[in-house]
């Protein structure tokens, strides 16, 4: 399997606007591991990156719902069902009224990648991979970390644990760990 990565983005802390800390220019993991989250259904490496399980020392996740879509979890949000962590990109197509995005200071940053099987790539699946380099290089996101060359890549970072792999030669693109 080839793996590239795209870009990288900061995560941020998505609440209500009237939330105890939407004011403030940053916030920490610990100043909101008491909190509820809103989860997504979705594998568990996925998941636990969005909960942020690797920063909470051992303190599991309080789960103030359990969500599918965007949309669903920004309903929840705004019915103080709980908060969530998201990429900073999220506030440019989701940017709801009564939500606030405030950046996290001490969580690693988001990873968009592309990934393929190099056995049997198609004439789609190749332009496909070419069209999501570009958009990638041409289509800034705010403050998104990019790649001075998006077609050489030193660091892989996976997308899928190795039991969830598509068994596919089309290629994966997503926003993940």
């Amino acid at each position: 399997m080839q793996v590239e990565e795209l870009f990288t983005e900061p995560r941020v802390l998505v609440m209500p606007k009237s939330f105890r800390l939407a004011s403030r220019p940053m916030v920490f993991v610990d100043e909101v591991l008491e909190e509820p989250f809103i989860a997504r259904h979705a594998p568990e490496i996925w998941r636990d990156f969005w909960l942020a399980t690797d920063a909470r020392g051992g303190q599991p996740a309080r789960i103030g719902a359990d969500v599918t879509t965007v949309d669903e979890c920004f309903e929840a949000i705004l019915s103080h069902q709980g908060i969530a962590f998201t990429q900073t990109s999220t506030q440019r197509f989701y940017n709801w009224p009564g939500l606030t995005f405030v950046p996290v200071a001490d969580l690693p940053p988001s990873t968009v990648s592309i990934a393929w099987r190099e056995d049997t790539v198609s004439p789609a699946a190749r332009a496909f991979i070419t069209t999501a380099h570009t958009i990638a290089a041409c289509t800034p996101v705010p403050e998104t970390l990019t790649s001075s060359n998006p077609h050489d890549h030193t660091t892989a970072i996976p997308l899928l644990a190795p039991s969830s792999r598509p068994a596919t030669s089309e290629p994966v693109a997503a926003h993940q760990p």
